[in-house]
């Protein structure tokens, strides 16, 4: 009993400390990986407390109970993956899937992230600009040659304004249509006026967030696809490799009840979507 508690006390100790090659003999030697400690800790407890994620690993797999003491640590499991591993010629079966934990770095960081529109402290990472005079004053030119959808009774903004507008402010960084029209509302007169805005009373109007919302979801999205591609291939930043992703979209049905794929390519230095298409139905 004496041994098998010293066993226990030296792995709930290295656990701490992150001690792989420790933790992987005391457990060959008999030690129980959910044993107690004083406090009532196991060791998987400590070692996800201290962040040692590899050791956490090896107690999962040598049957750790996860279903405390993660979440005693703000742990959380979100799954496992699909048992693939990436190689230098592509992927290849891992066969036995990952589990997958996040950490989140603030209790509220869900509730800030998931924002319409995400404060400049918490943006790190994907596409964003900052458009100059010229930028501005050029987007509406590449979308004239798209039909309007709307009807001409009671147009209160240009299309090519509309979608300037909105393909401005994704390029900065905006998502989703609440966020590009608040985009829109701060912009200054000059701004506005670059973006070929109406003018009313001496002041220039930007659209809604419902008119926004209206032609995009409207307007041919391959029309848009290639104008956004023509406005890249100037201004955009040069990449010197293009990586090529495939998606199934869930949720989303065509007209025969199969589910829709697409098919990405992205920039490895401008991190810019050249295009996206929809692929042909896997069998």
């Amino acid at each position: 009993m004496e041994y098998n508690n010293n066993l226990n006390n030296a792995l709930d100790v290295s656990a701490d400390e992150g001690n792989e090659a420790n933790v992987i003999k005391l457990i060959n030697d008999g030690a129980e990986v959910n044993s107690k400690n004083e406090t009532g800790h196991t060791p998987l407890h400590g070692a996800c407390n201290k962040g040692h994620l590899n050791v956490a690993k090896i107690l999962i797999e040598n049957g750790a109970n996860i279903d405390s003491h993660y979440k005693a640590a703000n742990w959380l499991y979100v799954g496992k993956t699909k048992g693939f591993k990436r190689t230098r010629h592509g992927y290849t079966s891992a066969k036995v899937p990952k589990m997958v934990f996040l950490k989140p770095l603030r209790a509220n960081a869900q509730a800030l992230l998931s924002q319409d529109i995400i404060k400049d402290a918490y943006k790190t990472g994907g596409n964003k600009i900052m458009l100059k005079s010229e930028q501005m004053k050029s987007l509406p030119h590449f979308f004239a040659d798209i039909p309007d959808p709307r009807r001409t009774q009671g147009r209160r903004h240009r299309l090519t304004t509309v979608l300037a507008i909105s393909a401005g402010a994704v390029l900065c960084g905006m998502r989703g249509y609440k966020a590009i029209s608040d985009w829109a509302k701060s912009l200054g007169a000059k701004a506005r006026s670059r973006f070929g805005c109406r003018r009313v009373n001496g002041s220039y109007i930007v659209p809604s967030e419902y008119i926004i919302r209206n032609v995009l979801i409207r307007v041919d999205p391959d029309h848009l696809d290639r104008a956004l591609q023509k406005w890249n291939e100037i201004y955009a930043k040069q990449d010197e490799s293009l990586a090529i992703d495939g998606k199934t979209m869930c949720n989303a049905i065509d007209d025969q009840g199969r589910q829709t794929h697409i098919i990405s390519v992205i920039g490895h230095e401008s991190k810019v979507c050249h295009t996206q298409k929809k692929s042909a139905h896997c069998l």
